[in-house]
């Protein structure tokens, strides 16, 4: 009897010694117990990313491209209640590669893809060749859309081949026009925007030119700027409206004044 409790002991031991035994390791490191991310929470991270605002966001502007083909010529009031009356189409002038409606339009898709990278809704006035609305017909267009700012492209003609530079015209108080809100902010705006041009141009600088005799300028009730880009009367000038990297410029620049009389007076 005590042989078989030594057998059943020493076989015990045995079993013991073969068991494969573990220690820990001291220089293990221990992750978190984290689940996996999933392609639900990735698109969840992803669609929370912050959104990038232009500049221009949330505003409003009207290009009217200068000019244009039209069907019948007559005139209309030069301001509401005018006995004096204008031309409502008027042809524009030409260079040696383009008319100037041509270029207004041009310049006018240019502005209107650069406004609208910085956040801005931009409308314009004619959208291809032909001139559906008169002067008065314009100035109501962004009447109606309440926008913040109209731009009105135009280049210049004089018999005068060496006149040449940038101009920016404003309007000036009159019987038709004495709202203090939009004749200001075309005066800020349209230094601002002067100013942006001759520097990203390097064009001479004619300054800004109060007009009371604008049949656009007398019906708006929104601010309102008319740039003259240059004149097409001149040789060296015409070349160079004639170029689609110096009416880039020209648009650059525009956007920027815009951008900084937003950013500094508004």
């Amino acid at each position: 009897m005590l042989k078989k409790i030594i057998l059943l002991f020493l076989f015990s031991l045995l079993l013991t010694s073969c068991q494969k035994q573990t220690f820990p390791d001291d220089n293990a490191v221990k992750l978190p117990d984290t689940p996996p991310v999933t392609d639900t929470e990735t698109a969840e991270v992803t669609e929370t990313e912050p959104t990038v605002i232009g500049e221009l966001e949330g505003r409003v502007f009207c290009i009217d491209p200068g000019h244009g083909d039209f069907a019948e010529a007559y005139t209309e009031p030069i301001g509401p209640g005018a006995t004096e009356t204008k031309a409502a189409f008027v042809s524009g002038t030409s260079g040696s590669y383009q008319t100037e409606a041509e270029f207004n339009l041009k310049m006018a898709y240019l502005l209107k893809g650069m406004l609208e990278e910085k956040g801005a809704a931009v409308h314009m006035t004619r959208t291809d060749k032909n001139a559906a609305l008169s002067n008065i017909g314009r100035a109501e267009f962004a009447n109606g859309l309440g926008c913040d700012m109209v731009v009105r492209i135009h280049a210049d003609g004089s018999e005068n081949t060496s006149a040449k530079g940038i101009s920016v015209l404003i309007p000036a108080q009159n019987q038709y026009l004495n709202d203090p809100y939009v004749l200001s902010a075309s005066k800020n705006a349209g230094q601002y925007v002067l100013d942006s041009m001759i520097s990203a141009a390097g064009a001479e600088n004619r300054g800004l030119i109060l007009r009371d005799d604008l049949t656009g300028f007398n019906w708006t009730k929104v601010p309102c700027i008319l740039v003259e880009c240059g004149f097409m009367s001149n040789p060296d000038e015409d070349l160079l409206l004639a170029d689609e990297n110096y009416r880039i410029l020209l648009a650059e620049g525009i956007t920027k004044g815009l951008i900084e009389y937003y950013m500094t007076v508004q």
